[in-house]
């Protein structure tokens, strides 16, 4: 693809692989495929020999899949700096939240019964944190140092014969300051086994692309590869059926292929689909590709297959536009982790996730800096959110930690994309193919040279989607100096350009490169208005992606508000002493030094907590993006001698709330909202003020209001109209916890989960926004809480346990069922108010 051309991309993606097979199966793959993820032994050591298959692992724990022991409690009996799974000697410190990695070993112990006699067996792992080191029966299968790829081996050839036990081993490592962010350790993503006949399709060969597309046919066409590991060639009868939603079939194709032993053949179908439903977020509609294959004496292998189909356009004159129809990215970054979950990806944390971006009006994120869980992108699919893959946050050059994955790129670049774009390519949620962010040589020749070696691996694997980079002026910040035009070629490799921090270079680059199409990759939520506006107006900006649309753990305090002294000199940060010039070994002193516990460890820059809540940015946001006519926060009251200090990433102390007792007479900074004309405020039902509103003011009216408990209410108008209102209401003195669950009927599944909100409330249901109520809670019947906690960024002693402290008035518990069906309890009670009591119903 040319840069100077229109880059018109026209897409038909395959969403998600349905198996017929009667257990529990991931939407993706071959053959008989089943999970993988019951009955493992673990253990946070690293014994010898226990890759095998006599070792005795009987005092090791017995867990289910998907597991993170970053998230879990410390028991260091010599260590005074622990709180929970926080550690004031973590090596990653801030940047991975004072968690901790290690080393771990996973073992499993299965049985082929004597129907699966001459299958292929894949076990496929989704995620591994990482660098793991696999065994079957005691023999060394293969080594994956990349955490967040999806990868499969072939392990036929180390089974023991059907009907004789095996036992597969997994070491995995993450030792050292491996990651900027919380990462997370273990398996924490799911596992699979696939049984498959000898002549079979091969693992992640299958996509479905369009050639044309219009508003009267598409024309799909379909490639696979199958593979014959039998002893003779087969004559093999291919055939592909399109069904519509409602089960209707609208195209077929059929044809022989002669699959030699040892020998791929490809697999070319093209079916032409009349008048066809077209996938958008707005209306995310899927077919269903049957794929199925017959060979010689009963070998057969069948696939359901959902995909969308849909087109891309993006050019420097017209923006972005899907199915014809213009919309800007409403985006948000996000990082791989489950707030109090940690890094698991337990299939309801990463549905939730994206249904509450798409509540808040997100249409995009952007997967920072590494692909996530495959089925997180099967809800992107369902659900219709816009997605930017991105593969790397480092290349060859180290970022900061010294054993981070530059030290494994050189030699497993290659294979890693190939992971990669063969496991994402088929979802059409997938728009955009990022190769990095923020790269420490983007400016050098060795890095246009990586640059230009992963756009046309991309490209070769998928010539569908466009190329991507986040690009920051990594060399402007190391030397003070701008080195961004430095740059120019290294974009010219990229079809769209990620700016990260980088709007006011928008108009002067587009004289230079008119055109080059750029995004805001990475944007200031307290600079939200100059990205949005620059976002809208201009057509060359096809978006704006916050950093970042939840809070997550690690890179803390980046975006925390804090009150120091008015006299207090400012804090430096590792930042500031690169940006002075401090020796490097000076800066790895300080890092190094055992910080004092409880600190922050949650990054604090999120439009929502790592509960779900919705922070202050958001309200800002809703009415940016017209979600919402009129918002209103209040700040809260600064102690004399007393200044509130936040970064960019960060936000005002201000929320949704009229209950501050004990500032009775204070005057509180008042902020509304809207895209009025005009804002007025009352308190108890007298005039405050009126203010007028525009886009000079950032569609901000700002007064000073004496707090008097009761109803402050602000009403909004445009031309004279009334257009909308937003009213706070003080509360009373606690009296009552209310539980409140997202769902309160689940399967017995243990991917499935039920989100339960805390709350303490007065005697009218008034949420109180009081911190440091402490809930304890007790369950009973077929479930587990799986994660305890509160948003609050600093409150490491009510990270998953059984007593958490309230923050603005409210906690989270997540249950978890056991895979039984039947009723779970849970209660929470606290001192001097009543008890919360809540029932979720498991059913099938």
């Amino acid at each position: 693809m040319k840069k100077n051309s229109s880059n018109l991309y026209l897409i038909a993606i395959i969403c998600t692989l349905t198996l017929s097979c009667s257990v529990r199966e991931k939407k993706d793959g071959i053959g008989s495929k089943h999970s993988f993820d019951s009955a493992w032994r673990f253990i946070k050591a690293d014994p010898a020999n226990a890759q095998d298959p006599d070792f005795d692992d009987s005092g090791w724990r017995s867990l289910d899949l998907p597991h993170d022991w970053s998230i879990e409690k410390l028991t260091d009996k010599n260590s005074d700096s622990l709180i929970g799974p926080f550690s004031g000697s973590s090596v990653g410190k801030t940047g991975t939240g004072f968690t901790v990695g290690g080393t771990g070993w996973y073992r499993k112990n299965f049985t082929l019964d004597r129907s699966s006699s001459n299958k292929i067996a894949y076990l496929q792992f989704d995620g591994v944190y990482m660098d793991a080191d696999v065994w079957v029966n005691g023999k060394h299968v293969g080594n994956h140092p990349n955490g967040y790829t999806s990868f499969w081996y072939d392990i036929s050839a180390y089974l023991n014969p059907a009907g004789q036990p095996n036992m597969v081993a997994v070491r995995v490592s993450n030792e050292g300051f491996t990651a900027r962010w919380y990462s997370g350790s273990g398996i924490y993503r799911h596992t699979w086994l696939t049984l498959a006949d000898p002549v079979h399709i091969a693992p992640k060969s299958v996509f479905v692309n369009p050639s044309v597309v219009d508003g009267e046919k598409a024309v799909v066409d379909i490639t696979a590869t199958l593979l014959n590991r039998g002893k003779e060639n087969k004559e093999v009868d291919c055939s592909v059926t399109i069904l519509d939603s409602s089960g209707q079939k609208v195209g077929y194709s059929r044809t022989n292929l002669q699959v030699s032993t040892g020998h791929p053949a490809a697999l070319r179908q093209s079916i032409e689909i009349e008048r066809p439903q077209l996938w958008s977020p707005d209306r995310p509609y899927r077919y269903t590709a049957l794929i199925a294959i017959n060979a010689e004496d009963e070998n057969e292998d069948r696939i359901e297959q959902a995909f969308g189909i849909r087109t891309i356009q993006i050019d420097a004159q017209s923006g972005f536009r899907i199915n014809g129809k213009k919309i800007k990215l409403k985006g948000g970054s996000i990082h791989h982790d489950n707030g109090l979950l940690g890094a698991v990806a337990l299939d309801r944390a990463e549905e939730r996730k994206i249904e509450l971006l798409k509540a808040n009006g997100y249409n995009a994120i952007r997967l920072s800096h590494n692909p996530s869980s495959p089925y997180l992108l099967e809800v992107c699919d369902r659900l219709g959110m816009l997605v930017i893959d991105e593969l790397y946050d480092v290349w060859e050059r180290e970022k900061f930690m010294p054993q981070g994955y530059h030290l494994f790129f050189r030699d497993h670049w290659e294979k890693d994309v190939e992971e990669w774009i063969s496991t994402n390519r088929n979802h059409p949620s997938v728009v955009m193919w990022s190769i990095g962010n923020e790269i420490m040589e983007a400016a050098d020749t060795s890095g246009f040279r990586i640059a230009q070696n992963l756009a046309a691996k991309v490209r070769s694997l998928d010539p569908s989607r466009p190329v991507t980079e986040g690009m920051n002026d990594m060399k402007g910040i190391f030397s003070g100096k701008d080195h961004w035009d430095e740059q120019a070629g290294h974009m010219g490799l990229l079809d769209v350009v990620g700016y990260n921090y980088k709007s006011h270079k928008y108009e002067s680059d587009h004289k230079k490169y008119p055109q080059r199409v750029m995004y805001g990759s990475e944007s200031y939520p307290l600079k939200a208005y100059q990205y949005w506006e620059k976002a809208d107006r201009l057509p060359y900006v096809i978006g704006d992606f916050v950093w970042t649309a939840m809070d997550y753990l690690g890179e803390a305090n980046a975006g925390n508000t804090k009150y120091v002294s008015i006299n207090a000199p400012k804090e430096k940060s590792i930042t500031d002493m690169v940006n002075e010039g401090v020796p490097m070994d000076v800066i790895a002193s300080f890092a190094a030094a055992p910080v004092k516990l409880p600190a922050v460890f949650v990054s604090g820059s999120g439009d929502l907590d790592i509960t779900g809540e919705k922070k202050p940015p958001m309200y800002y946001r809703d009415v940016l993006w017209d979600n919402s006519p009129v918002e209103m926060l209040v700040h809260a009251p600064i102690a004399d001698g007393m200044v509130e200090q936040t970064t960019d990433w960060g936000w005002p102390d201000e929320w949704p709330s009229w209950t501050w007792q004990g500032s009775e007479g204070k005057k509180l900074q008042v902020r509304v909202f809207t895209k009025g004309d005009r804002v007025k405020l009352e308190l108890n039902g007298k005039l405050i003020g009126e203010s007028p509103v525009s886009d000079r003011s950032e569609f901000i009216a700002a007064f000073q209001v004496p707090y008097q408990a009761g109803e402050l209410k602000a009403t909004a108008y445009s031309k004279g109209k009334e257009i909308g209102s937003r009213t706070l209401r003080s509360a009373g003195r606690p009296v009552a916890v209310r539980l409140t669950a997202d769902r309160s009927e689940i399967r017995p599944d243990r991917n499935d989960l039920s989100f339960i909100k805390v709350e303490v409330v007065d005697q009218n249901g008034l949420l109180v926004p009081t911190d440091g109520i402490k809930f304890k809670f007790s369950l009973s019947g077929e479930g587990e809480l799986a994660a305890t906690g509160n948003g609050n960024p600093v409150d490491m002693e009510s990270v998953n346990s059984t007593t958490v402290a309230s923050w603005k008035g409210r906690a989270q518990a997540i249950i978890r069922p056991n895979g039984k069906k039947g009723l779970v309890t849970l209660k929470a009670s606290a001192d001097n108010i009543s008890e919360g009591r809540i029932q979720i119903l498991i059913k099938e």
